[in-house]
C-alpha cells in the first residue's frame, strides 16, 4: 500500500490516527483516507520528533520510520 501524494484508503487514515496519537498532528479537520498536505506535514513532525533530518525527514514514511510508528502507536489507528 502507498503511502504519499494520491494515495487513498483506510491506511491512510489510520497513518494519521497514528500521527495523532504520537503528538505530530498537523491537521485541522482530522486524517482521512485521502493523502493530503496535512499527512505530509504531520509525518515531518514525527520524522524530526524521532531525530531524522534533511532527506529522512520529508514527510513520506520510508519503511523503517512506518514500522516504528505502527509499534509504538498501531494501537491508536
Amino acid at each position: 500500500m502507498p503511502y504519499d501524494p494520491g494515495a487513498k484508503g483506510g491506511h491512510i487514515t489510520a497513518l494519521g490516527r497514528m500521527l495523532v496519537a504520537a503528538g505530530c498532528s498537523a491537521y485541522k479537520e482530522g486524517p482521512g483516507p485521502v493523502w493530503t498536505s496535512a499527512d505530509s506535514e504531520s509525518m515531518r513532525k514525527y520524522q524530526i520528533k524521532v531525530g531524522d533530518q534533511g532527506s529522512a525527514a520529508d514527510g513520506i514514511p520510508g519503511k523503517l520510520q512506518l514500522a516504528r510508528l505502527k509499534r509504538g502507536f498501531g494501537r491508536s489507528a
